[in-house]
């Protein structure tokens, strides 16, 4: 997850992005030596970044190989169509829809996906296994599972960023039954002080409570099942995802390579895009 400050404005390379019938944006090159016999990739933003968040990384892909085409999807505004309780399913179909319509039915892709963008992946890879040819994980956590979560502090930030305040009673409702008898305890058990707002204080659990139970323990088949090649790329001092994650991951799939960044954070497709891109360049390369 990351702040709109990071949603970068392309400057080179005829980059343009374009909204669908579906409401879905593709971020794509204008022109390019395309060569149709080799996979297109497929990006998937996270919470937070647009299509043009993965410019960086798309750009130092095309330079690299510039006959494989690189696009990126973000279907959030589609998926708020149905609502922000959506599921990763609903995300992932409406993606899938927005690429048939820009790269052909039914054609076979390389897809990416950073932190959201991740799980929107690796449920891909389960429900449509033909339409996936290789998978890259970025910053994300196992689907269906119980994360390695962030530090308090940076959980309250992401709750508050991804859960607006219009949405939260009915979460509470959804989650504890509208009952908050025990705040006093919940204060005690998180050991924060009770001079600081309450009610503001529990709306971000509440919202932190409703990101873990929308977008992570819902029930999904498990990553073991996922039969793609997959690269798993994270950084070893990523606050909001921890590369714990990216370990169990790999653990979990039957057919995964790591890349561990040293030093690295959450954003390795901004921060060290070509390099990112390398790795990724390399593992599509070795089919």
């Amino acid at each position: 997850m990351v702040g709109n400050k990071n949603n970068i404005e392309p400057s080179e390379g005829g980059w343009t992005t374009e909204l669908t019938d579906n409401g879905s944006v593709i971020g794509s090159f204008k022109e390019g030596l395309w060569n149709d016999e080799k996979t297109p990739i497929v990006l998937i933003p996270g919470i937070g970044e647009n299509a043009n968040s993965l410019f960086l990384l798309a750009n130092s892909l095309r330079k690299l190989d510039q006959e494989t085409e690189v696009v990126t999807i973000d279907s959030r505004r589609a998926r708020n169509r149905l609502g922000r309780a959506a599921s990763i399913g609903a995300y992932g179909r409406l993606l899938k829809d927005a690429a048939a319509k820009h790269l052909g039915d039914d054609r076979p892709i390389v897809l990416g996906g950073h932190s959201l963008g991740g799980l929107v992946a690796q449920d891909r890879a389960l429900n449509d296994p033909d339409w996936i040819e290789a998978l890259v994980l970025m910053s994300t956590f196992p689907l269906g599972m119980p994360p390695f979560r962030p530090d308090l502090s940076t959980r309250l930030k992401m709750a508050s960023f991804v859960f607006a305040p219009e949405h939260l009673d009915r979460y509470a409702v959804d989650l504890f039954g509208g009952d908050f008898c025990n705040k006093d305890q919940l204060f005690e058990t998180l050991g924060m002080s009770h001079e600081v707002d309450k009610e503001a204080f529990l709306r971000q659990i509440i919202a932190l409570g409703a990101l873990a139970a929308r977008s992570l323990t819902v029930i999904h088949d498990r990553p073991e099942n996922i039969a793609a090649r997959t690269l798993v790329i994270c950084g070893t001092n990523d606050p909001v995802v921890p590369h714990q994650n990216s370990l169990r991951l790999h653990e979990l799939l039957p057919n995964s390579s790591l890349v561990l960044m040293p030093e690295g954070g959450h954003m390795p497709h901004l921060t060290r895009a070509r390099k990112t891109a390398g790795y990724l360049n390399k593992f599509k390369n070795a089919a």
